[in-house]
């Protein structure tokens, strides 16, 4: 992880529309006799919260803290950038319009395949049909089958199933517990035009 030294209201100019966690070690507080890490938020280069802490106790918080980083001036900052977590899913993209209908063929005769697992977090905040789905991939099924357990339409489940494959959840294969990089996910049209 790389460091910078520089004073805080040019590294938040530098990080504008990131997201993450800034952090310097302040070797002496003013107003202590102790060290401590600085700790500013940010959401898109906003200021989320800024806080310094010592090992034991949070010593300045929000606006007082962000003063004291100002007029301390130049300190070795780390960026931490978050990590997006998919609180939900997008909204469905277009893999089944009138021009793309005839790959529900393709789709009902496919072998859904889980790429990663969920979180029990993640998966809470998915619409009911996305879960139940995600639930029965298991590489055996087909997604035809997949619908008749769920008494679904053919055409929801392969829409919840296209979301789940552009957010990478999810592959289809030609073959039970087959490879998910089949010639079946280079038949299918592109998730997103």
């Amino acid at each position: 992880m790389e460091s910078y030294h520089i004073n805080l209201e040019t590294i938040l100019r530098v990080l504008s529309r990131h997201s993450g966690e800034l952090r310097a070690l302040v070797k002496r507080v003013p107003g202590t006799k102790e060290e401590g890490l600085a700790r500013v938020m940010l959401d898109k280069g906003k200021i989320v919260s800024c806080s310094i802490e010592s090992r034991i106790e949070t010593l300045y918080s929000e606006d007082d803290a962000l003063r004291l980083l100002q007029a301390i001036g130049e300190l070795d900052w780390i960026f931490i950038p978050s990590i997006p977590k998919p609180s939900s899913l997008p909204v469905a993209p277009q893999v089944l319009s009138p021009s793309t209908e005839p790959n529900l063929e393709i789709f009902l005769t496919a072998f859904p395949v889980r790429l990663r697992l969920v979180g029990p977090q993640e998966l809470a905040s998915w619409p009911r049909l996305h879960r139940s789905v995600y639930n029965l991939v298991d590489g055996r099924k087909t997604v035809e089958a997949i619908a008749q357990v769920l008494s679904n339409r053919h055409k929801r489940v392969v829409e919840a199933l296209s979301i789940l494959r552009a957010n990478g959840i999810i592959a289809l294969s030609t073959q039970p517990s087959g490879n998910p990089i089949s010639d079946l996910e280079r038949r299918l049209p592109p998730l997103f035009e």
